[in-house]
């Protein structure tokens, strides 16, 4: 399987190119089971995105071994800290909404020079044709699994475009549901392509199954002053157009800028609880110590299937249902998902929060006493709703890949038994799809057992117990562990950075739970941005700026009274 990495505004590219780093310190882009974040050829699949040429240009040239120079995509003017800048661009000028006519060129705060505007006139393009390029390298792995959409939600490029890319992503990269397709229009199909730029170039064109954002939120305070502004209208684009959203906090590890009792700065990051998650004093920190908190989802890219299993089993009602080409899967609900790092010194402010859960317990980090391993209290923070429901398979383990295997061959040489000895492999072959694993694994289909097994010229020796579904339908688990093993040369590296808030970490990370809640998220982080939003509409700060770029007041208000309605409706459900 593989996974493209789009990397979006100075955020996503710094925090993207930590993500790189940490995979490359043990996989080299070379091992014996690919990663579904490199290719053959030992090169990451990832799209490097930013209005300005400083930070892209940086990563690229500090990872040249491992990054293609044609999947830089880079602007010249930068987008002001300005959702609508973002996303709808310098080039064109908009519309003033006092006079109909008035032009963005008019106003100092996002005049650009003549070369600035030409230069920029492609950008989206650009960066729709380095995605499709990308995204058609994925023929020589066995499927095509997502595309990961790393941003922040509070600048301009990080936010606006973010936005504006993940609705063309969705449309022209994403599969869409049967229903969705049979009802598409090719002409409507084909005068998309034209306007986008990319008129015959999707012919043979591979398609991505989910579409993943992994958001980075601001601090409530001391970052920039537009910020609640760009992340509500951010992540109502998002929540119609991607099939989930991983929201990362700053506050969780940046120190904060306050002045405490004594006069002191930056003592402890402002997270809703007393935590593991040591302080950042930079940028670069906290992205080694977010990294590392995200690696365990991907499986640490040694076993496929890492976003599909993530997004089935937390988000389930949001697979299968299509609601138009180029649309996200309709259902109720926040689309928003949390992580909280384990041990915890308390659990109080998640109590009673998630619906769903998926907990990755890590083995080969933390020393711990013999027969005690990573646990997480499940009937402490799960709802009131999921312990009414009372499902007696509320709970499951995912067995790691080598014990699924194990059981796999014993079933195998049991068969065989049973068989005389007869058959020859490709009889084996086929009872180990038949056969192994939980006796309640749902059947496969031929075709789908096709593309399962065709991992890099691999026929059927990496079947379905690769895959961490290979056991039962994760959608009826509402609480599932998933035991990952961190890799040692990964943990060296943790460990070699020696005072590093990231090696204190890796000595004392058991694990890292997904939730599917919203009430501790609707409190800490989403609702003050909404507010802060509303108040901002109110008194008319900074609208003249959004209003010049094509964003009017209206619009926000829109977007702010929708997504708390949708974020109210999912802390009752």
């Amino acid at each position: 399987m593989a996974i493209v990495v789009v990397q979006v505004g100075q955020c996503g590219n710094q925090l993207g190119d930590e993500f790189f780093t940490q995979l490359y310190t043990f996989s080299k882009g070379n091992r014996q089971l690919p990663s579904p974040f490199f290719t053959r050829d030992g090169m990451a699949r990832c799209v490097l995105v930013d209005s300005e040429p400083k930070v892209v240009r940086g990563v690229a040239a500090r990872n040249r071994h491992f990054i293609r120079g044609e999947n830089v995509v880079e602007g010249q003017s930068g987008r002001g800290n300005n959702w609508g800048l973002g996303y709808y661009g310098v080039r064109d000028p908009h519309p003033h909404p006092a006079d109909g006519i008035a032009a963005a060129s008019a106003h100092p705060f996002i005049a650009c020079r003549k070369d600035q505007r030409v230069a920029d006139g492609d950008f989206l393009t650009r960066a729709l044709r380095a995605i499709h390029l990308e995204a058609w390298r994925t023929a020589d792995s066995a499927s095509f699994e997502a595309i990961l959409l790393l941003h922040s939600l509070a600048g301009g490029t990080g936010s606006g475009f973010a936005a504006r890319l993940a609705e063309k992503i969705r449309f022209h990269f994403i599969e869409p549901s049967e229903a969705a397709s049979a009802s598409s229009d090719e002409r409507e199909e084909d005068d998309a392509r034209r306007r986008d730029g990319l008129e015959g170039m999707l012919v043979g064109k591979r398609r991505a199954r989910f579409l993943l954002s992994l958001a980075v939120a601001p601090q409530l305070a001391g970052e920039l002053a537009t910020q609640s502004l760009n992340a509500t209208l951010s992540l109502h684009v998002l929540h119609g157009c991607v099939d989930g959203i991983i929201l990362l906090r700053n506050a969780d590890v940046m120190v904060s800028g306050e002045v405490g009792k004594k006069g002191e700065q930056g003592r402890a990051p402002t997270s809703s609880a007393p935590t593991i998650l040591p302080p950042c004093a930079t940028f670069k920190e906290a992205n080694e110590v977010l990294v590392a908190m995200v690696l365990p989802l991907f499986l640490y890219g040694e076993t496929p299937g890492g976003v599909e299993g993530l997004l089935r089993q937390v988000l389930p009602q949001r697979m299968g249902e299509g609601e138009g080409w180029g649309g996200a899967p309709r259902a109720r609900g926040s689309r928003i998902l949390s992580l909280l790092p384990t041990p915890q010194g308390s659990y109080e402010a998640w109590r009673g929060c998630a619906r769903r859960g998926r907990f990755y317990a890590i083995h080969g980090g933390k020393t711990g006493l013999p027969g005690c391993g990573p646990t997480i209290p499940w009937e402490v923070i799960s709802s009131a709703r999921e312990k009414a429901a009372g499902s007696p398979r509320g709970h499951r383990l995912e067995r790691p890949r080598r014990e699924r295997e194990k059981t796999n061959e014993q079933t195998n040489e049991k068969e065989n038994a049973n068989e005389g000895g007869g058959g020859g492999g490709g009889v084996r072959s086929t009872s180990r799809w038949r056969m192994g694993g939980d006796p309640r694994r749902p059947r496969i289909s031929p075709a789908r057992k096709g593309r399962r097994a065709l991992v890099e010229g691999d026929a059927v020796g990496n079947d379905a117990s690769s895959s961490p579904l290979a056991e039962s339908d994760p959608a009826d688990s509402p609480f599932v562990e998933v035991p990952v093993s961190i890799p040692k040369d990964l943990l060296s590296y943790y460990v070699g950075l020696k005072r590093s808030p990231v090696a204190k970490l890796a000595r004392s990370l058991e694990g890292v739970a997904v939730l599917n809640q919203t009430r501790e998220l609707n409190a800490m982080v989403l609702f003050p941005l909404l507010s802060s939003a509303a108040f901002k509409v109110k008194v008319g700060a900074f609208l003249h700026m959004y209003e010049a770029a094509g964003v009017s007041a209206q619009r926000i208000e829109k977007a702010y009274r929708e997504l708390a309605e949708i974020l109210s409706e999912s802390e009752e459900c």
